[in-house]
Formats: C-alpha cells, sequence, structure tokens
C-alpha cells in the first residue's frame, strides 16, 4: 500500500497545473511512497494535454478524464482510486510546500492518526498573503470528536492529510 495519495482535480488550469505537480514531485518522497491521481473534469484548455507529456517522466501521475461534473465530483471519483493510507487534496493551482510533506506523513504514520490538520498560506492575485491557522492548541493527537466539538478547524479539503 501507498503512504499517500495527492488527488488533484483538474478544470482548466494550463497556467497552473504543472507548476503544482512539480511542488508534489519536488517534496522529496520516494516514488514508491506516493501516488498523484490528476482528475481532468472536462478541461477545454490544454490542461491534459500537458498532464499527458509531463506524466511520461512520471510514472507516479495517474490521469483520469471525464465531462464537466464539478471539483466536488472529480474528487470523490478520484478517491475511488486511490491507493494511499491518506489523502491530501491538493488544488491544481496549488503548490505544496515541500520541507513540510515528509514531516505531516512521518507525523501521521509514526502517530497511526486518522487525519492531520495543518497550516496554509494562499498567494492572492493583488500580491497579499492570507494565511489559514487552524485553531489547535496543542500538537497533542485529538479525536476527530473533540476536533470538531471544538470548533478547531477550518473545512478547506485541501488542509488536512
Amino acid at each position: 500500500m501507498l503512504d499517500i495519495s495527492f488527488i488533484v482535480p483538474l478544470y482548466n488550469q494550463e497556467k497552473y497545473i504543472i507548476p503544482c505537480l512539480d511542488s508534489i514531485i519536488n517534496a522529496g518522497l520516494p516514488k514508491n511512497e506516493y501516488e498523484i491521481i490528476v482528475w481532468n473534469d472536462g478541461s477545454t484548455d490544454k490542461s491534459e494535454e500537458l498532464i499527458l507529456d509531463y506524466k511520461q517522466s512520471n510514472p507516479s501521475i495517474i490521469l483520469y478524464t471525464g465531462t464537466n461534473h464539478g471539483v466536488s465530483y472529480s474528487r470523490n471519483q478520484a478517491i475511488l482510486k486511490a491507493g494511499g493510507q491518506y489523502i491530501w487534496f491538493v488544488d491544481s493551482d496549488d503548490l505544496v510546500k515541500s520541507s513540510e510533506v515528509r514531516h505531516l506523513l512521518v507525523a501521521a504514520l509514526s502517530n497511526n492518526l486518522d487525519m492531520i490538520a495543518f497550516n496554509w498560506e494562499s498567494l492572492l492575485p493583488n500580491g497579499r498573503v492570507e494565511s489559514g491557522i487552524h485553531n489547535i492548541s496543542d500538537t497533542r493527537p485529538q479525536s476527530g470528536r473533540s476536533v470538531y466539538l471544538n470548533n478547531m478547524i477550518t473545512m478547506d479539503p485541501w488542509a488536512f492529510l
């Protein structure tokens, strides 16, 4: 079993998809520990063409193509194909911070966690950086029930492993 499946829903992101995939591939994980599932949700730009070319030198990328049903459908279909113990949703215009991937995965595996939440940053079109900080006061593993009942997390799907 793979340690992690990165799920990347894709719709008309030819400008961003290759940097996104580069950030995952260059995160320092051994190739046999992960897969990248790209679910092309009916892109009409050159996104699929770029992926087909890119995956020739990156066998960890698996491409599925369907008709446009939206991001939730794409994620759900990719989950059905995922072989990783953990899933990380990465939007096609996101970049993964390479220094954090191994740290998060080791923390999740060594503590046998069902889920791990983490902070994030977004670079907005106006150049401003927006941060998402989970309201977690200590870093000890906690039950999902406790986290949920104490409203300690955001609901952004890409902020969890």
